[in-house]
């Protein structure tokens, strides 16, 4: 599966990144949401995990900017976050999961695993 992983955090990003590939994932990571969003089109993910809490663009803002586009628009977006925000917060803003910092490889393919069934019920 082909996931984009945007953390302004290098070493949770690495640690997500990690993961994923160790289950198999191909992965495009950024620690920037704008440039993220740049490399939207060219890495054509069928999952986005998203911290939630970045400078310039947070999370809220890049599920915004990533739901404009049509052919995203129901992509499933994770929220990974350190935060306190709520489920319904995160729900509410467009997210399908979310993982809280700090992660583990369990933590990481139970979200997939959750998202990979709406995908496969939408087919």
């Amino acid at each position: 599966m082909r996931i984009l992983v945007v953390d302004d955090n290098p070493e949770a990003l690495f640690v997500v990144e990690r993961f994923l590939k160790t289950l198999g994932h191909e992965v495009f990571s950024y620690t920037d949401g704008r440039e993220a969003l740049l490399w939207l089109k060219e890495a054509r993910p069928q999952v986005i995990i998203a911290d939630l809490d970045m400078p310039e663009m947070d999370g809220y803002a890049f599920v915004k900017h990533v739901r404009a586009y049509n052919s995203y628009a129901a992509t499933p977006i994770i929220c990974i976050t350190g935060t306190t925000a709520t489920d319904e917060q995160i729900g509410s803003a467009g997210f399908a999961s979310i993982l809280r910092k700090p992660v583990t490889l369990s933590d990481v393919m139970e979200a997939i695993e959750l998202v990979e069934s709406g995908l496969k019920t939408a087919d």
